[in-house]
């Protein structure tokens, strides 16, 4: 005879990190380390990045101040 037990994503994923041992450590619904007023810069920075690469994080840091 075959069961078939349906469970959520949420109870398979909990039951498969208890089965191997994992730790499930908490974090911040946000990044801590920015202020909702920061998010308005990412669009814009994005557009202006986009498509570049950077040798050296002096060369990526040049290229913001300009």
């Amino acid at each position: 005879m075959l069961w078939l037990v349906v469970v959520s994503e949420e109870e398979f994923a909990e039951q498969w990190l208890q089965r191997y041992g994992w730790e499930i450590l908490p974090h911040p619904a946000h990044s801590p380390d920015l202020a909702h007023s920061d998010f308005h810069l990412f669009g814009p920075l994005k557009r202006h990045l986009g498509g570049m690469a950077f040798e050296t994080e002096d060369d990526l840091i040049s290229e913001l101040r300009n």
